[in-house]
């Protein structure tokens, strides 16, 4: 079912060094929309293709500052699907569940309608809870939907192919990058093959390692100093890492 969210602005600041914490939610008003369709049921070790869809809203030019995000929770431990894609990232990277798409461009057309197929591989016996986000590149989302997936035990190995998950390590295919909305930072990871685990985000300021997650925020006078983001992605075949260019504050 397609629905849109318009959610509060939410986020995880973390505090270290020149990064502090303080959030002003962006005045955005665009009304857009995201559903995600798939199977009831899986199987271990078997790919399960999703697709998400829905409209980018007008005006045009917002399309090019849309994103999608899918994570995939245990339905055991999380009731439901945060409403907020920041917060669901949070849980995908801290065990919870895996983030299998992230600052993935929507396909659109001249209408700015859009699907997009993305898979994962379940790796555990349960209830699995897809959550889909359409977001701004600073993380404010637009719109959300949900999923249920109940798995079964399966075959380890017999994944079928698809364009976020195989059977090899991760290859990254288009390098991270680094986006600053007044004191906030945005790590996005670019685009990677072979993904069915979570992403781990890595920052260093001056060349010296600093936080880890997806977001960081600035304090005090940043100005002349560099800073760039580390993304490592895992996957069946193991995992691997690639860095952001550097971005001048």
């Amino acid at each position: 079912m397609k629905r849109p969210v318009m959610a509060a602005f939410a986020t995880v600041a973390v505090a270290c060094g020149m990064l502090g914490t303080g959030a002003v939610e962006p005045a955005l008003a665009a009304t857009h929309t995201i559903g995600v369709s798939g199977p009831s049921t899986g199987s271990i070790g078997q790919t399960v293709l999703l697709q998400a869809s829905g409209t980018a809203a007008p005006p045009g030019e917002w399309w090019d500052l849309s994103y999608l995000e899918v994570v995939v929770l245990s339905a055991q431990s999380i009731g439901e699907c945060p409403p907020d894609a920041q917060d669901a990232a949070v849980l995908g990277e801290t065990g919870a569940g895996s983030i299998i798409a992230i600052a993935l461009r929507p396909a659109l057309d001249e209408l700015g309608n859009y699907t997009n197929t993305v898979g994962f591989t379940p790796a555990s016996v349960g209830t699995d809870l897809v959550c889909a986000y359409i977001e701004d590149e600073v993380g404010y989302t637009y719109a959300a939907d949900s999923l249920r997936i109940t798995i079964g035990g399966g075959s380890p190995g017999g994944a079928q192919g698809t364009e976020t998950a195989g059977s090899g390590a991760p290859m990254n295919v288009a390098r991270p990058r680094v986006s600053r909305s007044g004191r906030r930072l945005v790590c996005h990871p670019g685009s990677w093959s072979n993904v069915s685990g979570r992403y781990a985000f890595r920052w260093y300021f001056d060349g010296r390692p600093s936080v880890s997650g997806r977001t960081a925020w600035l304090t005090g006078d940043v100005s002349g100093h560099k800073a760039k983001c580390r993304v490592t992605a895992s996957g069946p075949g193991g995992s691997a890492s690639a860095t952001s260019p550097v971005l001048r504050l």
